[in-house]
Parts: structure tokens; C-alpha cells; sequence
């Protein structure tokens, strides 16, 4: 049961037997007080749980594209799949999108913890609390993230664990820190193209707990909104970063592929030929793009329970306000 039902509950409780201004005055400081808890991130106590959904595992996702899936990439569009739980609520999604950048352009934007509030609309606050590089080649990232929506500031803690050598990040809730979100898991797995040199594939991938009364519509419109989201913005500052480097480092090899990755090909009498991607004066006016890594989803489960409880507030003082 989720904490946006059990407040449900407890104001149609009080409003059914509300039948004074005392009441009245009651009900809202308990909904306001509700509202402060579910605002209560804090770095001196735990989560209140140690997590609700399975963690992605620290590999490549088997993600099965179709004839029709890779045209839609090729087209520049973002392919997206969505897997239910067996409620039908909730449960994992994953997009997929082809970025005009190299594999290692994309990954120094999503590392970037620092500049998202540069890069990702809402994004009021990201810094880094720990970042530890271990002999297995594996990276720890704790990352605290705000993010300001619809008037409402949410808090949140991060574990990355990043594999470089197999281009996959993963992330859960820093469960040793209290989060005004219940639970989140995801990742992020960014592939070369051999067919299309200078370009990636990128998957992207989280595990929304959503409350069971929520419409399955609801669900699944969220989802997709929040992976469309999340992809954008990484395609837009990649590309926008590979334009700022010039020549892509695995260019096109031919005219074919040159003009597929948005560059120029130049021709030379002494060689074949080399692959230059446009500057980035261009990009310079490229509008950012919506919600940050692990984040995209986390809105659902708290604004759900703030919107509730404002509604309610609303309503109650409607009614014995005069």
C-alpha cells in the first residue's frame, strides 16, 4: 500500500466526521504535515527501505530490435518497449536512440553529474558526495540530486555503479540516506555502431513503483513520457559536444556515412577522403532537454501524493472556510 493511499484514507476519515472549523484546522495541519514528511530527505538517517524493486544487473541489455525498429533509429526517432508487471501496473520500460556522437562523448555527458543543472531542465542542484574507482575496473558514484517541478523541490540520493569496459551504468536509491522518493532502479548502456562509425546506440532503462490505484493509462503514458525525456536530453548534449570537437575521432569512412552523421566530406587528391562534422555555432541556441538520469519516473510516485493532498486541502477549505 503506498503512502498516497493510506493519507487518502485518512482524510476522507476526517472529513466525514468534520464537522467544525477545529476539525477543519485539524485536518489541514495533518495533510500540511503529511506534505513536510513525504519532503523529508535527509542525510543523517536511512530510507525507509532498503529497496522495494530487483536492481538491473551490471551487464549489456538484451534488447530485441526489429527490421522496423532499426529504421525508426535510423530515422532519428527513439524506439521504446514497456513491460508490465504481471498487475499491470507499473514495471520496466526501455528507449532506444541512435546519437550522431561517439560512445565516449555520450558517456562524458551522462557522467556528468555536475552540469546537469546545465543540461537538464528542473534540475536545481547535482554534485557528487563519492566517487570511487575499484580494482575491478567498476566506478561507485553517489550522486545527490533536487529537482524543482510544479512548485515542489524533491531530494534524492543516487548509487551509480559504472563498468566502463562494458559501457553500462546502473543505478538504485542510496538506501543509507533518506529520499523523498520510495524506490528507483535503472541504467544506462551506450554501444558503438560498427555500421555507422562516429555514431552509438544508447538504451535507457527504469523500474517505476507506482501505486496500485493509479490507471494503467496514467501508467504507461508516464513511463513513456520519462523515457523520451531522458534520451533526448543525452542526444542533444552529445551531439551538441561532438559538434564542439570537430572531426569525429571514428569518422564516417565514406561520403555515405559522413553525410548520415551530419558531417562533411572533403575530399583529398593525396588520399581518400575525411569526415568533418559541423562546428558548434549552430548548436549554440540547441534548447535543453527535460529530467535527469534515475529521476525521470521518481516524480510519479511523490507529486501523486502531493497533488492528493493539496486536492484535499483544497476542497476542505472550500467547504468550512466560511
Amino acid at each position: 500500500e503506498t503512502h498516497g493511499s493510506q493519507g487518502l484514507r485518512a482524510v476522507g476519515a476526517f472529513a466525514s466526521c468534520a464537522g467544525t472549523k477545529a476539525w477543519m484546522k485539524f485536518v489541514l495541519r495533518l495533510l500540511i504535515s503529511r506534505l513536510v514528511s513525504v519532503l523529508a530527505a535527509d542525510t543523517n538517517r536511512p530510507h525507509i527501505n532498503q529497496g522495494v524493486k530487483l536492481p538491473f544487473p551490471l551487464a549489456k541489455p538484451t534488447v530485441k530490435l526489429t527490421g522496423s525498429d532499426v529504421a525508426m533509429l535510423a530515422a532519428g526517432k527513439t524506439v521504446m518497449r514497456q513491460v508490465l508487471a504481471d498487475t499491470g501496473k507499473g514495471g520496466r520500460a526501455v528507449a532506444v536512440q541512435d546519437v550522431a556522437a561517439t560512445t565516449a562523448t555520450v558517456w562524458d555527458r551522462i557522467l556528468a553529474f555536475p552540469d546537469y543543472p546545465k543540461m537538464v531542465r528542473g534540475m536545481q542542484e547535482c554534485a557528487n558526495y563519492k566517487d570511487v574507482s575499484h580494482r575491478n575496473g567498476t566506478r561507485t558514484i553517489m550522486t545527490r540530486m533536487k529537482l524543482g517541478m510544479m512548485g515542489v523541490t524533491l531530494e534524492y540520493f543516487i548509487h551509480h555503479t559504472y563498468d566502463a569496459k562494458l559501457g553500462v551504468i546502473t543505478w538504485t536509491l542510496d538506501y543509507s540516506r533518506l529520499s523523498d522518493m520510495i524506490d528507483t532502479v535503472g541504467y544506462w548502456c551506450v554501444t558503438a555502431l560498427p555500421d555507422k562509425p562516429g555514431w552509438s546506440r544508447v538504451f535507457y532503462s527504469v523500474d517505476a513503483a507506482l501505486p496500485t490505484w493509479l490507471p494503467g493509462f496514467v501508467v504507461s503514458a508516464l513511463t513513456k513520457k520519462a523515457l523520451t525525456d531522458a534520451t533526448a536530453w543525452v542526444k542533444v548534449e552529445s551531439e551538441k559536444e561532438q559538434r564542439k570537437l570537430g572531426v569525429v575521432p571514428d569518422a564516417p569512412r565514406n561520403k555515405k556515412h559522413c553525410k548520415a552523421a551530419g558531417g562533411q566530406w572533403m575530399k583529398r587528391p593525396w588520399k581518400h577522403g575525411s569526415c568533418t562534422m559541423p562546428s558548434d555555432d549552430a548548436s549554440a541556441t540547441e534548447e535543453h532537454s527535460s529530467q535527469p538520469t534515475g529521476s525521470n519516473w521518481f516524480q510519479v510516485t511523490t507529486v501523486e501524493t502531493i497533488t492528493c493532498s493539496l486536492i484535499a486541502i483544497g476542497c476542505l477549505y472550500a467547504r468550512y472556510a466560511t
